[in-house]
This record gives structure tokens, sequence and C-alpha cells, in this order.
């Protein structure tokens, strides 16, 4: 019963829904009081027993507690509209103990693990990743990437780092792969710390770079001008009056008495300086 007046201001005794304790005069399950066991519904302005799905009840104010609507990426919650039970389609679970009743779409510093329908945190190297923990979109401050196309996983290293076939690029700020003939490189591609020598390159020393004023030099496009910067080059083809030593692994100039040489000894005798094999000499030379 709630007591009301009509517009004639005479008072009646108004039967209300069972649901409220109060109610207008208008409708009598829009309640300003609900009974006990029954709570307030915000959306339709009556009183509810049962909560539906995507609804929760909040009781911040104890005196009036209310059923209200859950958050968009909550199926179901309780107790707050973000704590969710379940997940609302496209939001998933972060793999953090401080959130682990929130669902998102997405989240910074996480990616969605395809394993397990779960947002866990990304290396400490990325700054975004997806797909793995590894798999860098944007790196973590002071580390770069590293171009290689056989590597997939678009990790991110330390400048500083050593890795092993590339050097650091300071213009474009990314680790370069190193050229095919060396063994690791620094500043450049071409700038070896040693050669390559399990695809026959040889090292070609600096005191011998006047011997290639004339030599056109196979995939390496190196203005002679820059040659001086480079303590040493590495090559791997026939050069006129040099051999390739397999003990030293590098380029050895001919003896002067040889065209063209091995270790052994000369291939072909250097007659513009006058020498022959005993074979050719001619007459009257002894």
């Amino acid at each position: 019963m709630d007591p009301t007046s009509n517009n004639d201001g005479v008072r009646i005794k108004r039967i209300c829904d069972i649901s409220c304790n109060r109610c207008s005069f208008d409708k009598i399950d829009e309640c300003s009081n609900c009974a006990s066991l029954y709570f307030y519904f915000e959306k339709t302005k009556n009183c509810k027993n049962k909560i539906d799905e995507g609804f929760y009840l909040d009781e911040s104010n104890s005196l009036l507690p209310f059923i209200t609507k859950c958050d968009d990426s909550c199926k179901t919650c309780q107790e707050k509209k973000t704590r969710c039970s379940e997940c609302n389609s496209g939001f998933y679970r972060i793999e953090n103990e401080n959130m682990k009743d929130l669902c998102v779409s997405k989240f910074n510093g996480y990616f969605l693990s395809q394993k397990d329908n779960k947002f866990k945190k990304c290396d400490s190297s990325c700054k975004t990743c997806i797909t793995n923990a590894i798999t860098c979109l944007d790196c973590a401050v002071d580390l770069y990437k590293k171009d290689d196309s056989e590597n997939k996983t678009n990790e991110c290293f330390n400048y500083k780092e050593t890795l092993q076939g590339f050097y650091f690029n300071q213009a474009e700020k990314r680790f370069k792969k190193c050229d095919i003939s060396c063994f690791g490189c620094y500043e450049n591609k071409l700038k070896c710390k040693a050669c390559n020598d399990k695809n026959n390159y040889f090292k070609f020393t600096k005191h011998f770079y006047d011997s290639l004023a004339n030599v056109k030099l196979e995939g390496i496009n190196i203005p002679r001008s820059e040659y001086d910067s480079f303590d040493f080059l590495c090559l791997n083809q026939p050069i006129l009056s040099f051999y390739t030593s397999f003990t030293r692994r590098a380029y050895d100039k001919c003896p002067e008495e040889c065209f063209s040489c091995n270790e052994v000894g000369c291939l072909i005798c250097n007659k513009e300086k006058g020498y022959y094999g005993l074979e050719e000499n001619p007459k009257g030379i002894n």
C-alpha cells in the first residue's frame, strides 16, 4: 500500500506492484522504493529481483543499491561495471594480476596471444608488439631493429650490442647487414672486422692499395678516394701480380720475377722485367 492523492486532493490508498514499497500514482510498478529482495532498475525505473545478463547490482550506495548495465567489454560483471566475470566478443583478459578482471580489445605494451586468447606483456625491448613478446612494432627507448628479411621476429637491440653479421647505422638508427665478404663489420657494410673465409674472401691490406688503380673490384662499390679509410678490403677475385695465401687467408704480392704466381711459385714469368722460364730462355742468355 502507498498513500497517495488524486487530482481532487483526496487521500486514497494506492496498491503498488509487489516489487514496490512505494510507487507513482500513475504506474503501480514505477517504484520510488523497492520491496525486500527487489532492487531498483534505473533503465526502466522499476524494481526487479532478477539480474539479467549484461547487468549487475551496484551497491556503492548501501541505502539504494540498484541494477545497472555492465561495461560494453563485459558479457557479465559484478560489483563494478568493468569487473567482468566473462568478456564480450572481441574483448580479452589481460595476463596481469592487478588487471585480471578487465576485458579489453587492445592494450598498450601487450600482444594478443592466439594460443589462449589473452593479452600478454611484450618483452622489455618492445614499446609495442604483435604475435609474440619479441615481435616488436616499435622499440623501447635506445633500442633499434635490424634489417633482415630472413628474420621475421622484428626484435629490438641496444645500439651498443655486437650483432654478428650486422653493424649499427647511425644515420638510419637501424642495424644493417654486413656485406657477404665480411665476417663482422663496423661503420658500413664493407668495413670488415674479418674476411668471410668460408666464402673464400681474402684480406687485401692497405699498403697494396696502389696496385688496385686499374682493377675493377667485383661487388665492391667503393670510390678509389675512399680506399684509405679501410684498413683492408675483403676480395675473392684474381688480381694481377698477386696470389692468395690459404695459410694466411690474405693476398700476397708475387715476387718481381713472376707475372702471375701461387703459393708455390711463378705460373707466368715477368718477361717485361727480363725473367723467363728455362724452356723460354732466349738465345744468348745464360
